[in-house]
């Protein structure tokens, strides 16, 4: 019901600072804790008028709203508008009262809600990131680096088992893998004429 406590109907008499009451509606929850004027229907009762609700009465649509507080309802939010008949003449004011801290709680609860949503949406793309950097450039590496020990550990036992490193995946790392593939080939073929240097002497 966002956030209305009550709404009623009374028609105001300014000068004798009067109201004569018509009707009343509260919220439920209003209702459950028995919080509900006993006014009946034609009852007239003494009531002080605020600038909001002379406004209304003065057919304005603008600062229509007061703000009282007790300590039966809390802080509230009065807002009023003009009812008129048929030929245009005023009749009675309409209220609703707004409860302030029921507003205020559903909007810090709203918000709370909405920042939580933010949140996990962040962690699953912040994951998500994580997973596609793991995959996209720190396993290559990985890979292109074992291969390298690989290729050392082999050259040290005068192995000649290498073959080419093809990561596909046609960025940078595969540069960098296509380079070490030339640097093994220059390598090999260095070491085999220095083999050959070596046994003519």
């Amino acid at each position: 019901n966002d956030g209305v406590e009550y709404m009623y109907v009374y028609i105001p008499d300014m000068d004798n600072h009067e109201i004569t009451y018509v009707i009343g509606v509260a919220s439920n929850e209003r209702k459950s804790k028995g919080e509900v004027e006993k006014f009946q229907a034609g009852e007239v009762i003494e009531h002080q008028f605020s600038d909001g609700e002379k406004n209304a009465w003065d057919g304005k649509t603008k600062k229509v709203s007061a703000v009282r507080e007790n300590e039966r309802y809390g802080r509230q939010m009065c807002t009023f508008a003009l009812i008129k008949d048929q030929n245009n003449h005023r009749m009675a004011l309409v209220g609703a009262d707004y409860s302030i801290d029921k507003i205020y709680s559903e909007i810090i609860s709203d918000t709370v809600s909405k920042m939580l949503k933010v949140i996990m949406i962040l962690a699953i793309l912040f994951l998500a990131l994580a997973f596609l950097i793991k995959k996209k450039v720190y396993d290559p590496i990985k890979f292109l680096f074992n291969n390298m020990k690989d290729y050392v550990s082999n050259k040290a036992d005068d192995q000649r088992s290498f073959e080419p490193v093809n990561l596909g995946t046609n960025d940078e790392i595969q540069h960098l893998a296509d380079y070490f593939n030339e640097m093994v080939v220059d390598i090999d073929h260095y070491a085999d004429r220095v083999k050959v240097l070596a046994g003519e002497q």
